[in-house]
């Protein structure tokens, strides 16, 4: 029969047994990954990695070389019952030895081994056209990045990589594995909101810290050449959701707003279309209303060593949120009156606020609310509110000396120069150059209440 003979040639015997073991292993990563759902995503994220990385190194291939060196010992091993039988699980298709009917029959031989060799053909071509086709997919969205990129201005923003503004509109994304670049849309700078733009240049910062484009760049070359297998577009979609989840989670813990970053996210989906490169470590990805209900709810991970789940044991702790009058900045008109300068109307300038150093804003077509929402999210260490009632957009330019708890998120990411003429502190310089002012006052905000700890007895 062709098809018994096809199939128990070495080469296909050894890829059947190679694609059994991946896929297997795909299963077992998938139970893992279901048994930790409550856990953080990187764990499940590098679950989904070593089981990519599988399908790169052929266990059957290594078992069979192990095999031929058996085979030099003159003296027979005796191999345990387990491993005959770990055997046959991890190799299905042994390589059958072939007839000796077939050695006294060269016509018949040369008979079945030619549609063999077509059938060997057709799956090559096949094989190969696949790969093509994923290839030239991946040759067409690098082209189209890279087109970008010569498009694109340098960004006086200090970030952990160079960063370049797009007039593409394309999603903020970093490009590159070894010397990654962050490529920002310009129309999103118009559109984000100071707090919302410092979410998203966190969440892209992520990306680089996790190396995530080299992980995306290994997976490629899993799909280019097990295009045929549906498990690997299974895990692609597996390691896109936990990526995204794993960056959604950090900018979180870092302090950011959950519904300032939520905005944030769903402002760019609006504007701005999807990376073509699976490699280039973006913003949107998986499903967006999941993620934005996760990210709302802020269900941040427990950590994997169940370490402070054994603490608060240990000490008794419970604790409950709750909701408490806080001190809070309130901004109002100073005595003089506000110094603004209302836009003119139909002006070409994109409205927004801009930090070019820490302690220089300047604003163009801004309303009070955006001010605001830049004192509160990215410069004061307290929450904001107008209390001005003051309507309509101004343009403005407000310069200070800023104090070490001013900037506290953006000091890592903003160019500081220090310059030789002094300037006000933020409550003198508002005043003067604004007419504004800033007084304290008490607010309604949420707390953690602590109900109940314990000292832990002696020897715990």
């Amino acid at each position: 029969m062709m098809l018994p003979a096809f199939w128990n040639e070495a080469w296909t015997a050894a890829l059947a047994n190679h694609l059994w073991q991946s896929t297997a292993v795909t299963g077992i990563v998938w139970l893992l990954a279901l048994s930790l759902r409550s856990n953080h995503a990187r764990t499940r994220y590098w679950l989904w990695m070593i089981a990519s990385v599988k399908y790169l190194i052929p266990f059957s291939l290594l078992i069979s070389a192990g095999e031929s060196l058996r085979a030099l010992f003159a003296t027979p091993i005796q191999r345990p019952a387990l491993a005959a039988v770990m055997e046959q699980i991890t190799l299905p298709f042994p390589q059958a030895a072939a007839p000796a009917a077939v050695t006294n029959a060269p016509m018949a031989q040369s008979a079945v081994s030619l549609p063999a060799n077509l059938l060997l053909s057709i799956l090559i071509a096949v094989w190969l056209c696949g790969f093509l086709v994923v290839v030239f997919s991946w040759l067409r969205g690098w082209l189209r990045i890279r087109a970008s990129i010569r498009a694109s201005s340098r960004m006086t923003l200090l970030a952990e990589v160079p960063v370049l503004c797009s007039p593409l509109l394309i999603e903020p994304g970093i490009f590159g594995i070894f010397r990654p670049v962050l490529l920002l849309p310009k129309a999103n700078n118009h559109r984000l909101s100071p707090a919302q733009f410092s979410t998203i240049i966190a969440h892209e910062i992520c990306h680089v810290r996790r190396r995530d484009n080299l992980t995306a760049a290994i997976h490629m070359v899993v799909e280019a050449l097990f295009w045929f297998h549906p498990a690997v577009w299974w895990i692609k979609n597996r390691l896109l959701e936990e990526r995204e989840q794993a960056c959604d989670e950090a900018v979180l813990q870092s302090g950011n707003v959950a519904d300032v970053y939520a905005e944030s996210i769903l402002n760019v989906c609006k504007f701005c279309i999807e990376s073509p490169l699976a490699c280039v470590a973006g913003v949107a990805g998986s499903d967006l209303k999941r993620r934005i209900v996760r990210i709302m709810t802020e269900k941040v991970a427990r950590n994997l060593n169940l370490g402070r789940k054994l603490l608060a044991e240990r000490f008794k702790l419970s604790f409950h949120r709750d909701k408490k009058e806080l001190l809070v900045y309130a901004l109002s008109t100073a005595r003089t009156g506000p110094k603004l300068t209302r836009s003119v109307a139909n002006s070409n300038q994109s409205p927004g606020l801009y930090l070019q150093d820490l302690g220089k804003l300047k604003a163009n077509n801004a309303t009070m609310h955006d001010f605001v929402d830049a004192m509160q999210y990215s410069v004061l260490d307290r929450p904001v509110l107008d209390r001005t009632g003051i309507a309509g957009r101004y343009a403005f330019t407000l310069n200070w000396t800023p104090d070490e708890s001013q900037f506290r998120r953006w000091r890592a990411l903003i160019p500081h120069s220090t310059g030789t003429k002094a300037l006000p502190p933020l409550s003198v310089a508002i005043q003067e150059q604004l007419g504004l002012k800033f007084d304290s006052a008490m607010a309604s905000a949420e707390i953690l209440v602590i109900d109940h700890v314990e000292k832990p007895a002696n020897g715990d």
